[in-house]
């Protein structure tokens, strides 16, 4: 039973950032004053988030960098905090981790 909790809650955190979720995943494009992980994935529903941006000259922006290049798909796991204070309208102000997928 414990595997199959582990194994669900690892699906549920490597989707697109949307409402409710820790995680924003998707391809890396680097900007000069913005960076952007774009979602790849697009549910039959027609529901999704696009992802999330940061400020790309930020300390946590040279974090997600040294790990994600551009054009990489990564994940930006961030805080249980609560609703807005990790992220407000799509834009990262602080992670737990970052995990490059490819």
């Amino acid at each position: 039973m414990r595997t199959i909790l582990l194994v669900t809650a690892a699906v549920l955190t490597s989707t697109a950032a949307h409402a409710g979720s820790n995680a924003c995943e998707g391809i890396v494009t680097i900007g000069p004053e913005w960076t952007i992980v774009e979602s790849e994935h697009k549910p039959a529903d027609g529901y999704y988030a696009t992802g999330c941006k940061f400020r790309t000259q930020t300390k946590l922006g040279k974090r997600v960098l040294k790990e994600c290049p551009q054009g990489s798909l990564c994940t930006l796991d961030l805080p249980l905090d609560g609703p807005g204070k990790d992220m407000k309208d799509g834009i990262v102000t602080k992670i737990d981790w970052v995990t490059r997928r490819r």
